[in-house]
């Protein structure tokens, strides 16, 4: 005989963004992680070329930026959870 068909609970909204934000921490911080070493390469950059310089430091703030706009979305994801909860 089959074994009785049983439900998981369904997690609510309020779970799901709480697990997004943390995600969306995570993947701030991996991404300030890779920007941060493209600024500090920008001082041996600048010693070759200038333009290379400029290319590494446009990039480097750019991976930064992206990175804290994504570190500030996931402690609003976290913020409006805790509210639900």
């Amino acid at each position: 005989m089959s074994e009785p068909h049983t439900t998981k609970p369904v997690p609510d909204a309020a779970h799901f963004q709480q697990r997004d934000g943390e995600t969306y921490i995570a993947l701030g911080i991996f991404i300030d992680a890779v920007g941060l070493p493209v600024l500090i390469g920008t001082y041996w950059a600048y010693q070759t070329s200038v333009r290379a310089a400029i290319v590494n430091g446009v990039c480097g703030m750019v991976l930064v930026l992206v990175g804290v706009a994504a570190m500030l979305y996931g402690r609003l994801l976290l913020a409006r959870s805790k509210k639900k909860m």
